[in-house]
């Protein structure tokens, strides 16, 4: 990132925000909303999470802290952090902030050191920091008390940590040493005792260094840069020789060393005395330049700002109290800008009205008190600002709720969407709208066991059942699919996971369970407890696992190592039902004695300290933290959620219950955001885990989800990083991070100043292709809040180079490695080659811009049989030669004659005889029983849709693309050829994605098998993709187009596990499996060539090489409106080049254009606020170098009932 001003800027966020979690430890109950954190005068005000972020921060301070304010019920406390260092264009993780003893700031800090002059190289002298403070006394020593040491010029000398100046060249540098926020400096000269030939003051090595003659004495006198200096004056005062106002000040370097006063300023400082005024500004308004307490404010400030210029401030009655941090900006006469905020550079405030806004700590903090409105004026010296400020009221309230079929026991939110365990009923997925009054449930998931508890871990959601733990994808949450069972835990109550590890509660025990491959999850460790394990919370920081046992109370278990944990100690709290952890504290939902409150810093000790009285806390089911406040799932009250403030763990404190009082329920499981409470509630049962019965989902608000303070938004690019090449034509991804008071609504995507694309859910990001024609490319992020205000990011400037290409070579040999002459092989962006006698090819200008090179080659033999075969995946080299070694032709190719239609169903199978006995496994088979879901199984038929590894092994089978497939142009079979048996899936859709998928499985009478594909838009859906000889078979996972060639040993399946993270990436190739002497298969996976799309900008049009466009417009269908699809995200995704993204917005119509597309097919999503509105899906028919029109409907993502036997 370039430098913007004097100072180089660095960002400075929390790192909870950047991990999207709470501070660690104690520190994330010390901070809440009604905190402010401030480093190096910049102030932030912190959300209810203990999150926040600074942006924008000056860097090469040295050491600082971040220090904090808080304000709660009238009671001012505060805290710091340890020290640590901003660095230049980057971001840091800060120490945690903690509430306690602060420590003090200098008012003054003096440095020294004896000597001042260096005379050899190497020498050291030991600086010393005096600080005063402002209680009056002495100099305190700080040299090693929290002091930081930097140097303008380390080529001349170097300083340590501790102070130590260590010689290096000749010259002068100013040392500079900062504690807490205070400056010193002191100028030390290196006068080595080098040669110096001309005898002109300057040495040898410097004069060579500058271009200078060391044999010519009259150099040293000469003023080159005009600046009232001599080449000698400047060496002796460490400036530029060659730069007349070194440090930029605006005063000449020889005005700053001959400045006829008793003490000049410092040619190497712009702000010598480091109060926020240039020296020559404090020289004409007539303020000592080289005294921070002295400044000519209203001489040296034009005009005066105050931001927010305007706010809201709403009181929640759970608070009490809402406050906004002002920040006033003094523009300079000499176009600089000062941090004015302080009381200590004269700033003055006053409110219009005290009954509604008045002051407190830090200045500039404005607190509400009654509703009402005001004016704050801001005075400097003559200059005002006004800001104009609206206090409004808010309690909790009750919003709406919906009716769950079965027994809602659990539930988990993400988004706008909830997962709701709904006992018999089993996963329960509900919409639940932008305002959260008209929930309604939008898919379900039978999971033949009762659902008892849920979690979410990213886009898959964990579910504790009777029937062990299941695993379900809910990227898509209007089609959840299930991923895979783990039974051995038993009937499970509770479920977290952490990782790749999932911890469930069943029965008296802990089971830890590695959920790393949802199909094949493995148990690796448990233990056993006293009492009925309910549910649990885990803090993987500590290593710690803690389980709610009812009657055996809080039992604390260490978790460092899984395969065997031990027991810790235990907190007789009563009946625990649920527990949540921060740090040290423990809050236990308990059934018998309310909510209390643990201190489990002594694991063998733990203490009760506090509880709530059972008419304000309840009785509880389960509890959760959101800031300061725990909220517990209640069987007592009139169907109520008691909020309990936790700031104080030693004195628990009921602030209120929110009710619903539509009708006396009891609760069971709770969730919640930001601003809202999601409660699930069964109407006459007071036992979690039940199967049926009149559950509800009820929905209600306890903070304001509004933003009205005016507060705007802070938005970084965290990639690409500034200066960084890119090459035209690739794929470059642009990454915004954006932090806001309330919340992000949405930010905007900047190339060269246009605006390219707007996301309106994190993670913010948008990838292009680089252009061609361009030097460089200029990147922008803006982000918007709910009240409209917008803060901008940094820009970042990218380097665009031409594509420096590539040649490749390599050799085509057959199976027997014999070369093969006169074969064309085929590179990425469709350049070919035919190989020699000896198989050999060159191909020169390759692209390198379109990820590994993946080259294929073909050959028609004398018999007429098309042989083909596939380069591994090779780095290319760039501007250099790329060997891809050896490509082996195998017979693979597309049969044509599909032969004649067997059905379009849903869900079928026929059985077929084969035309010869075919040897799959070893095994002779003679009969085939084709399934419409991509598979030919053997034995007996199958109608399963839901993939799953399960389901995939359960019988012997052959899966080119195992997922729930209808219609279309049906399932052809061809049973006449003489030594194959062909099935071909022409333009079949996926059951609920829609789009059109054509694959084809040939048997070989020699056993061989072929995979081919030729158009795939279930990119996302879920398949897989592989070969079993059925129930129990050891099996290997694999990722077939990364390893093109591989053997499988005998009676081994083997698979590759497609999902919407991992999508589907072998769209126009073959996978060829040859039997072994051994058993096994010798697999032979041959991809398609990556084709290039052109890249256009802003509706540029594309480029000689034709690209593909896409073109979708709004579905004519009721299930997805106009105004659904206006102004959405648009994410497009390719089946033959994986690497590719596409992104744009709809228009007012729902309607979008995107051009360079590759060819093959593409999954279109459509995306607003984190929600799937509508899918659709195009196949590109014609070559894959070939441009083409595609058209696309848009269909809501609505889950599509089954009635088939199959699940």
């Amino acid at each position: 990132m370039k430098p913007f001003t004097a100072s180089r800027l660095a960002r400075l966020a929390a790192g909870t925000v950047l991990l999207g979690g709470l501070a660690a430890g104690a520190a994330a109950a010390d901070l809440d909303e009604n905190c402010v954190v401030s480093v190096l005068n910049r102030n932030v005000q912190v959300k209810a999470d203990g999150s926040w972020v600074l942006p924008n921060l000056p860097a090469n301070f040295g050491e600082v802290r971040a220090r904090a304010t808080c304000v709660r019920s009238g009671v001012t406390t505060y805290g710091e952090s340890n020290t640590f260092t901003i660095p230049a264009n980057g971001s840091v993780n800060i120490p945690p902030i903690h509430i306690g003893p602060t420590t003090p700031i200098p008012t003054s800090l003096v440095l020294s050191a004896s000597p001042t002059v260096l005379t050899t190289p190497g020498a050291t002298t030991q600086l010393r920091a005096m600080a005063t403070y402002n209680n009056g006394g002495s100099q305190t020593d700080v040299t090693g008390s929290g002091t930081s040491f930097s140097t303008t010029n380390p080529a001349i000398a170097t300083v340590s940590a501790g102070g130590l100046v260590t010689a290096v060249r000749s010259g002068t540098v100013v040392l500079l040493a900062n504690n807490e926020g205070t400056s010193g400096l002191l100028q030390l000269r290196v006068s080595l005792q080098g040669a110096d030939s001309d005898g002109d003051g300057i040495p040898d090595e410097e004069e060579l260094r500058l271009g200078m003659n060391p044999n010519n004495p009259a150099d040293g006198q000469l003023d080159v840069d005009h600046d009232g200096l001599t080449a000698a004056e400047e060496f002796a005062a460490g400036s530029d020789p060659r730069n007349p106002d070194s440090d930029g000040d605006g005063l000449s370097d020889g005005a700053e060393v001959k400045c006829g006063r008793s003490a000049c300023t410092s040619p190497l400082l712009a702000d010598t005395d480091g109060d926020g005024v240039r020296d020559k500004l404090e020289l004409q308004t007539g303020s000592d330049p080289l005294n921070a307490a002295s400044v000519n404010w209203g001489a040296a400030i034009a005009t005066m700002r105050v931001a927010p210029a305007n706010f809201t401030l709403v009181v929640n009655s759970l608070t009490g109290s809402a406050s906004v941090q002002l920040t006033v900006t003094g523009v300079l006469v000499d176009g600089t800008e000062v941090n004015l905020t302080s009381s200590a550079r004269q700033t003055a405030y006053a409110s219009s009205n005290v009954t509604s806004c008045n002051f407190g700590a830090p200045d500039g903090r404005v607190y509400a008190s009654t509703a009402g409105t005001c004016d704050i004026t801001v005075s400097n010296n003559g200059h005002t600002a006004v800001a104009q400020g609206i206090v409004q009221d808010f309690a909790p309230n009750q919003l709406g709720y919906i009716t769950i079929p079965g027994f809602a026991n659990g539930i988990a939110v993400s988004g706008d969407y909830a997962f709701i365990a709904a006992g018999s009923s089993g996963l329960q997925v509900v919409s639940l709208s932008a305002d959260r009054r008209t929930p309604a449930i939008v898919a379900s998931l039978n999971l033949s066991a009762n659902a008892n508890d849920i979690t979410l871990a990213g886009n898959i959601a964990y579910i504790a059942t009777t029937g062990g733990l299941k695993v379900v994808d809910v990227a898509t949450p209007t089609v959840p699919r299930l991923l895979g069972t783990f039974s051995g835990v038993g009937n499970a109550m509770g479920v977290k996971v952490r990782g790749t590890t999932a911890y469930v509660a069943a029965g008296s025990t802990l089971y830890i369970v590695s959920v790393a491959n949802p199909g094949a999850m493995i148990q690796a460790g448990s233990i056993g407890l006293s009492g009925q394990a309910w549910n649990l919370d885990v803090d993987t920081s500590r290593n710690l696992a803690a389980v709610g046992m009812g009657y055996g109370g809080l039992a604390l278990v260490d978790i460092s190592n899984l395969s065997a944990p031990v027991l810790r100690g235990t907190a007789q709290t009563g009946d625990a039902r649920g527990v949540a952890l921060r740090g040290n504290l423990a809050i236990v939902a308990d059934y018998s004695n309310s909510m209390t409150s643990v201190d489990i810093a002594n694991l063998a000790a733990p203490q009760i300290l506090s509880r709530t009285q059972q008419s304000l806390g309840g009785l509880l089911q389960n509890v959760i933290l959101s800031g300061n406040f725990a909220l517990g799932a209640d069987v007592v009250f009139v169907n109520g959620v008691p909020i309990v403030d936790i700031s104080n763990p030693a004195a628990l404190q009921p602030r209120t219950i929110l009710n619903f009082p539509a009708r006396d329920d009891n609760g069971m499981g709770i969730a919640a955001d930001d601003s809202f409470i999601y409660l699930v509630t069964e109407h006459s049962s007071l036992q979690r885990g039940g199967s049926s019965g009149d559950s509800r989902l009820y929905i209600g608000q306890y903070q304001p989800r509004v933003d009205l303070a005016g507060v705007a938004p802070t938005a970084a690019i965290s990639l690409p990083a500034e200066g960084t090449q890119v090459y035209e034509g690739a794929p470059l991804t642009v990454v915004a991070e954006a932090q806001d008071d309330i919340t992000v609504a949405a930010v905007r995507f900047l190339v060269n100043n246009q605006t390219v694309f707007t996301s309106t859910a994190a993670p913010y990001q948008y990838t292009f292709t680089v252009p061609n024609g361009v030097s460089s490319l200029t990147l922008g992020a803006v982000a918007r809040d709910l009240g409209g205000n917008e803060g901008a990011a940094a820009p970042v400037t990218v380097k665009v180079a031409p594509d420096p290409l590539t040649t490749v070579i390599g050799r085509v040999i057959d199976v027997g490695g014999l070369p093969q002459a006169g074969a064309t092989v085929t590179a990425p962006g469709g350049r070919t080659a035919t190989t020699d006698a000896d198989g050999r090819f060159q191909i020169v200008g390759v692209p390198t811009v379109l990820g590994n090179l993946v080259l294929q080659a073909s050959l028609t033999g004398g018999d007429g049989l098309v042989r083909t075969g596939a380069s591994g995946a090779t780095a290319p080299v760039l501007a250099g030669t790329t060997d891809v070694g050896s490509i082996t032709l195998i017979e693979a190719r597309w049969e044509d004659n599909f032969g004649t239609l067997w059905t379009t169903c849903d869900d079928c199978n026929t059985t077929r005889t084969l035309p010869f006995t075919f040897p799959f496994y070893g095994q002779p088979q003679t009969t085939a029983y084709v399934g419409t879901n991509g598979y030919i199984t053997f034995g007996s038929g199958d109608s399963t849709y839901t993939e799953s590894v399960p389901a995939f092994n359960n019988r012997p089978r052959i899966a080119a693309f195992f997922d729930d497939l209808i219609g279309g142009g049906g399932v052809l079979i061809n049973d006449t050829l003489p030594d194959r048996f062909v099935v071909t899936y022409d333009r079949t859709r996926q059951y609920s994605q829609g789009g059109s998928n054509t694959l084809q499985i040939q048997l070989f009478k020699d056993g061989r098998i072929m995979f081919g594909f030729k158009g795939i838009t279930a990119l996302t859906s879920g398949s897989i993709t592989g070969l079993t000889p059925g129930p129990n078979a050891p099996f290997q996972q694999v990722d077939f187009s990364a390893t093109p060639s591989l053997e499988l040993a005998a009676q081994t399946a083997i698979y590759e596990y497609f999902t919407s993270t991992s999508l589907f990436d072998l769209d126009y190739a073959f996978i060829v499996f040859t039997p072994t002497a051994a058993g096994g298969y010798s697999v032979r996976t041959v991809l398609a060539p990556v084709t290039a799309p052109v890249a256009t900008l802003v509706g540029a049009p594309a480029g000689s090489s034709g690209p593909t466009m896409l073109r979708a417009a709004m579905a004519t269908t009721t299930s997805v409106s106009a105004s659904t699809l206006a102004n959405a995200e648009v994410r497009v995704r390719s089946s033959t080049n994986p690497a590719w993204a596409g992104m744009v917005n709809t228009d007012a119509q729902g309607a979008f254009s995107l051009y360079g597309v590759p060819p093959g097919g593409v999954t279109i999503e459509v995306w607003r606020s984190g929600v799937l509105v509508a899918r659709g899906a195009a196949v590109s028919t014609g070559k894959l170098t070939e441009a083409e029109l595609l058209q696309a409907q848009l269909a809501a993502p609505v889950a599509q009932p089954k009635s088939g036997a199959g699940q």
